[in-house]
């Protein structure tokens, strides 16, 4: 568990899951036939239950079970169903167990057949509305899982409808267009321009410092439903007017009407924004009422023509991260679910999509509303246009739009000369991979406000402390990495005792700090002599128990014997090859090692190689970090989660591995091709987290998402689902990095992550679980679930957010080759050629120890002056206790309170 605790665990079924997302589609009345209904209210009417729900029974209420928490589902008789593409399925149900819900369906019940929703805990009647995009039919049978966990539930109804799907027409393969007799216009901002031609809406190309990247669609069509028949309106036959209105930019308009008269308008104005962006405003209006199904606002194939469907690299902000590769793959899904060529806006971290290629990146940025849906799709099997796409099209996904439809099911009403609006920025500029498409967006867009926690930090702490003390996770001076069942036994635990004392450091509650140093007592007695408090249960570890407790000599060379025994698992082109259990997880990667997979070891070699500084390891150590970036430069960050998920899948987790990693070769080599490598692998973690708010819940901006995938290829999908512990994670290497570079974004992420997994974290009303980060978070619920994960991971960088300092902290002397470790941060260091001093922000007003590593012979003299010192005159520095040890080339140096060090 220490080396590497798993939170995304599956249930011992592979039909049944911890949890789950699934879009709730709450939709109005559509064109939908009731195939059958189910009203409990009347009898059990053929449905049965499994040997996990006792009191199962009709009642006035409905069905009435109770579930004992292992395995509960219900079952009913097999129907007949109109064999329709559609079906949906409406429950309405109340229940006090857990969100996690299922519905399966078919003839047999088998994983993949099914859809996972989030269930209202509250004990309230609640209507669920799930729609099965599957053709059922004759001998359908239904399963519900209501929950994973012990509660009570009553089901009052389950009605099935048939829907009747609307299609679009086949579409007019896109072709580029070519410059008439009249003369075509032209904007240009930085590195972008955009040339429209006169002939058609949607004949325009786009270029990126002279390289022409994308063209546009000549052939859109407007789709409307008027007497339940949909009509389709191609733009091609508008009356066009393109002018450069000079400030305004370009100005497109098409004038056309439909078969029943009414006058239509679109007009489109593209003008220049800041340095490398074009701003896009669509707008539409009819000067009648019309229902409207399907509205092309903009419609971009970079490729066509020119690169065809190559590229580097493919992004769609928190659903797909590629290489040269298609998109909505089954790489990582196998499932339905791996389409995501309209996905539900919740599942976009941010609204970006980027292809490259070339050196050179084009990208589109969209406000997000009700009106339109993003589209993406690399290379383009929409279209067929031989290149890829990126659109934007109307309405939205949600009420009245499934995922992935090209047109609504359920018409938006466009009032007669009601304005309907679109903005978006198309962006471009030289780079090598869609990194510097995402650059783009920070730098147009911006980063969110960091969240605010209730009560702030002495709130927070009160919640962490009530976690370690009074949730699940403790038991007799033991502690569990998660609460789960049976899942994680409790274990000795260093990094907790740790926290626990820095919460009875920073608590202003006496009755709480007595109870925390009592707990922190009776949990170091469990730590055995043969641990040298290197024992852990967090995620984001802090190596400074040790510095608190003692055994750093036996700390180190433990560090340094493990970073020499990974080395061993690298060949000589410092390749670690996956090797897999009882499952494959390499078997739909196209090579047998990821960056993610080899990252994790790299960063403990090189820690190791920090806290031994010995010559050899360093020099070990740093070799194989360049072969890493031979191997891995401007790649994808994937594969570091393979105890469940396949080694092809982007991770965010593979991300914070290699920033840290690289960040700890510049910290120990100083060369600024390491910084720059840790720059890059920082920006490719950012796409995973969500830049914006997804709902309208508190819970959302800097919540992360893990993997842009699913356990073992099927179940549970964890797009749109972020798994914060992930987040916190690449949040720790964040902070190590904006360090080392100030100037960059990397403190305002890391702490918007940290602030968010305080807000997910279980409130003290859960008796159980109060403190503790869910493993999972459902954003349109605003619930946590899964297992309920120890408050370590969440408090590792706590005082960074609330500017209380850090929990450890490292530096290096470049020019005396020493290492500085302390459980506290390190401050205004002066290296001259007398003495080398520097300021210790202390472990509250206890004793610690710092370690200084990489010494040829003992110091001369080492003083410490207290800060700040309460007395009228200032003390003169006074000597300290400190031990070298000659074999280690390595000082142990104890001290109380803030100090200011001078060594000679």
């Amino acid at each position: 568990m220490t080396a590497r605790p798993l939170c995304r665990s599956t249930r011992h079924s592979s039909t049944n899951l911890v949890f789950a997302f699934v879009v709730l589609v709450l939709c109005p009345q559509l064109a939908a036939q009731t195939a059958i209904r189910w009203d409990f209210t009347k009898g059990t009417l053929g449905w049965t239950s499994n040997r996990f729900v006792e009191e199962f029974a009709s009642s006035l209420d409905g069905l009435t079970l109770r579930s004992t928490g292992d395995d509960p589902w219900i079952e009913g008789p097999s129907v007949d169903l109109p064999s329709s593409e559609l079906t949906r399925v409406k429950i309405r149900m109340r229940s006090d167990a857990d969100a996690g819900g299922e519905l399966f369906f078919g003839r047999t019940f088998q994983a993949g057949h099914s859809i996972r929703f989030t269930v209202q805990s509250d004990g309230k009647w609640h209507d669920y509305s799930l729609v099965i995009r599957e053709k059922v039919g004759p001998g359908t049978r239904f399963r519900l899982d209501p929950c994973t966990t012990a509660g009570d539930i009553v089901v009052a109804s389950i009605e099935v409808e048939s829907i009747e799907k609307i299609s679009p027409p086949e579409s007019v393969k896109p072709t580029r267009g070519v410059e008439g007799p009249e003369k075509a216009v032209a904007v240009k901002s930085g590195d972008i321009e955009i040339v429209h031609y006169q002939r058609n809406w949607g004949d325009f190309v786009i270029k990126v410092h002279g390289q022409e990247m994308a063209a546009g669609y000549q052939n859109e069509v407007i789709g409307i439903l008027p007497d339940d028949e949909p009509q389709w309106l191609s733009l091609r036959n508008a009356q066009l007017d393109v002018r450069d209105e000079r400030e305004r930019g370009i100005i497109c308009k098409a004038d056309f009407k439909d078969a029943g008269g009414a006058t239509w308008l679109m007009e489109r104005q593209i003008s220049a924004a800041q340095p490398g962006a074009l701003s896009v405003e669509i707008r539409v209006t009819v000067d009648r009422d019309r229902d409207v199904i399907s509205i092309p606002w903009l419609t971009i194939f970079p490729g066509l023509g020119t690169f065809g469907e190559r590229k580097t690299q493919g992004l769609f902000a928190g659903l797909e991260y590629l290489s040269d590769e298609p998109s909505s793959s089954t790489a990582d899904i196998e499932t339905p679910e791996h389409v995501r060529r309209v996905p539900d806006p919740v599942k976009i971290t941010f609204p970006l999509m980027a292809i490259s290629h070339r050196g050179a990146y084009l990208g589109l940025i969209w406000e997000p509303s009700e009106s339109a849906a993003a589209v993406f799709d690399s290379p383009d099997r929409i279209y067929g246009s031989g290149a890829h796409v990126m659109a934007l099209s109307g309405p939205a996904v949600g009420e009245l739009r499934f995922e992935n439809d090209l047109c609504a099911h359920t018409p938006l009403r466009l009032r007669a000369h009601e304005m309907l609006r679109v903005k978006a920025y198309i962006i471009g500029g030289r780079g090598a991979s869609v990194v510097d498409a995402v650059k783009h967006y920070v730098a147009l867009k911006g980063l969110p406000p960091l969240p605010e926690f209730e009560g702030g930090f002495d709130a927070a702490v009160n919640l962490l402390a009530h976690g370690w003390l009074d949730s699940q996770i403790r038991q007799d001076g033991l502690f569990r990495h998660a609460v789960w069942g049976s899942s994680f036994g409790p274990t000795p635990a260093a990094d907790a005792v740790m926290y626990i004392d820095w919460l009875a450091n920073h608590s202003h509650d006496e009755s709480l700090i007595t109870r925390l140093l009592a707990a922190k007592q009776q949990a170091l007695e469990r730590i055995p002599q043969s641990d040298p408090f290197s024992s852990c249960i967090g995620h984001a570890h802090q190596p400074a128990a040790p510095l608190i407790f003692g055994r750093v000599r036996e700390f180190v060379s433990h560090r340094e014997n493990a970073a020499r025994a990974l080395l061993k698992g690298f060949d000589a082109n410092g390749v670690q090859l996956y090797r897999p259990g009882q499952t494959d997880y390499s078997r739909t990667h196209f090579e047998k090692h990821a960056n993610g997979y080899a990252g994790r070891d790299i960063v403990t070699i090189l820690e190791g190689a920090t806290f031994s500084a010995d010559q050899g390891l360093i020099a070990e150590a740093l070799a194989l970090l360049d072969k890493q970036t031979g191997l891995y430069a401007n790649t994808v960050p994937r594969g570091a989660q393979t105890w469940e998920v396949p080694l092809h899948t982007p991770d965010i987790l593979a991300s914070a591995h290699l920033v840290k990693a690289y960040t700890l070769g510049y910290l120990i080599s100083g060369k600024t091709d390491y910084l720059e490598q840790a720059r890059y692998w920082a920006w490719t973690g950012v796409p995973f987290i969500y830049l914006r708010q997804p709902t309208d819940g508190q819970v959302g901006a800097y919540a992360t998402i893990a993997v842009l995938g699913a356990t073992n290829w099927r179940a549970p999908v964890w797009l749109g689902q972020p798994v914060q512990w992930c987040g916190l994670v690449y949040a720790s290497a964040l902070h190590f990095l904006g360090q080392h570079d100030p100037q960059g974004p990397w403190l305002q992420i890391a702490k918007g992550i940290t602030a968010t997994g305080v807000q997910m974290s279980w409130p003290l009303t859960d008796k159980d679980r109060q403190g503790l980060l869910p493993d999972a978070f459902d954003l349109k619920a605003q619930i946590g679930a899964g297992p309920a994960i120890n408050p370590g991971t969440v408090q590792a960088h706590l005082p960074e957010l609330f500017d209380q300092g850090r929990v450890y902290d490292v530096e290096r002397l470049p020019h005396r080759g020493w290492f500085i470790h302390a459980p506290c941060r390190i401050s205004n260091i002066n290296d001259d050629a007398d003495a080398v001093s520097f300021t210790l922000a202390g472990w509250g007003d206890k004793s610690y120890s710092i370690l200084i590593t990489g010494l040829e012979r003992p110091f001369e003299r080492l003083t410490a002056l207290a800060i700040p010192s309460q007395l009228p005159e200032q003390p003169a520095p006074k000597p300290v206790d400190w031990r070298f040890y000659d074999a280690d080339k390595l000082t142990v140096v104890t001290l109380t309170g803030p100090a200011r060090i001078t060594i000679r």
